[in-house]
């Protein structure tokens, strides 16, 4: 991807951004997305998206970021620019949003997001290259401390990055699905009525 730095900056707006549809994470209903910039493989990137008000169900479907080869999980960071909006995860916790409000993702937290009330939902979604579930190699205040989520994904589809698999780290419980859905419905349900909650 062209980067665009002829004058060493590039500014970037919802309103002039070609917008793609996409199908984002296993969701069923298509939705608009701009790369903005992306480093590369594993590296940071930024997007646009635009979310029609209307959308049945999740908009972008529960999903967490793994790289493959590595088995690393990546953090992403939502931040709501206009319209209204519920992120819910893997663990069974849901947040509401408004413009101005955004979410951090711990690595390998299960998360989806679904537009609320009648107007078009604008989000930014970052992926920091900084911060993995590895041991980072740069010094630990400049990192949340160590955190392991209750309900660990073990598992996801390979392409829409949706969980398959998921068990709680207290009691070994575990949640599938059939890896030819669309993956991860029903994990936030089953997190949130699970008692060791």
């Amino acid at each position: 991807m062209d980067q665009n730095y002829g004058r060493g900056w590039q500014a970037y707006s919802f309103d002039n951004a070609t917008m793609h549809e996409v199908k984002a994470h296993g969701a069923k209903t298509a939705i608009g997305a701009a790369a903005a910039f992306n480093r590369g493989p594993g590296r940071l990137q930024m997007s646009l998206l635009e979310i029609p008000a209307g959308v049945a169900g999740d908009s972008i479907g529960l999903h967490i970021h793994r790289d493959f080869p590595t088995g690393r999980d990546v953090e992403e960071i939502y931040i709501l620019v206009d319209g209204e909006g519920v992120m819910t995860f893997s663990n069974g916790d849901e947040v509401s949003l408004c413009p101005g409000d955004f979410v951090t993702t711990y690595p390998g937290t299960g998360h989806a997001f679904q537009v609320a009330g009648d107007r078009t939902a604008r989000i930014i979604v970052i992926v920091p290259e900084g911060f993995r579930s590895d041991a980072p190699s740069a010094p630990s205040d400049q990192f949340p401390d160590e955190f392991e989520p209750t309900i660990r994904i073990v598992s996801c589809h390979p392409t829409s990055m949706t969980p398959v698999e998921a068990e709680c780290r207290k009691c070994h419980d575990a949640w599938t699905v059939d890896v030819g859905s669309p993956g991860g419905e029903g994990l936030s349900h089953w997190a949130a009525q699970h008692v060791c909650r």
